[in-house]
């Protein structure tokens, strides 16, 4: 995982779906405003988000139920940027393999982040398994995705919505 990764594509409470879709269209005009050809002049600071994920008081275990479910298992070693981490299995977990991982901050045994990383495409079934396992989060807690680097907001709940953004994306 690389830094610049850590909640870029976040699942969060869909009771910050219109704060989150404000600040997706804030940042596709604040990025056409700030890029001068090569980079951007200024970078477009979020707004955190009034309803965390920690409130809903998902247990790790029923998380890692669904990801397990799935066959996405806990990653054993974490690399930073290629070095091997120590890493403290209380705070962040990761779950699948170096092509696609859901990560998750976990405290006193109940999940307060989520994220996604992925490195290059990846196979039909493997795209078909990250399909349930959102979907199933998305409808079990009330769940949706945001892409930041896309600024795209997923309804989990809604299969095609997720079918359309893992085959666009992943």
């Amino acid at each position: 995982m690389w830094e610049d990764d850590y909640c870029q594509v976040e699942v969060i409470s869909a009771s910050n779906y219109d704060l989150v879709k404000k600040q997706t269209i804030e940042a596709i005009d604040f990025g056409n405003e700030h890029y001068n050809g090569i980079g951007f002049t200024a970078v477009y600071q979020r707004e955190n988000i009034p309803y965390p994920i920690s409130q809903l008081l998902i247990p790790v275990e029923d998380f890692e139920s669904i990801l397990g479910e799935n066959s996405l298992i806990l990653i054993d070693k974490i690399y930073y940027q290629y070095e091997d981490l120590v890493s403290d299995k209380d705070v962040t977990r990761a779950y699948g393999n170096s092509g696609f991982s859901i990560w998750a901050e976990v405290k006193e045994r109940i999940v307060t982040n989520i994220w996604i990383t992925s490195q290059g495409a990846n196979p039909d079934d493997r795209i078909s398994k990250i399909t349930t396992i959102l979907n199933t989060m998305g409808e079990k807690y009330q769940l949706i995705l945001v892409d930041w680097n896309s600024c795209e907001v997923i309804d989990l709940k809604k299969i095609d919505e997720v079918k359309a953004y893992l085959k666009e994306h992943y």
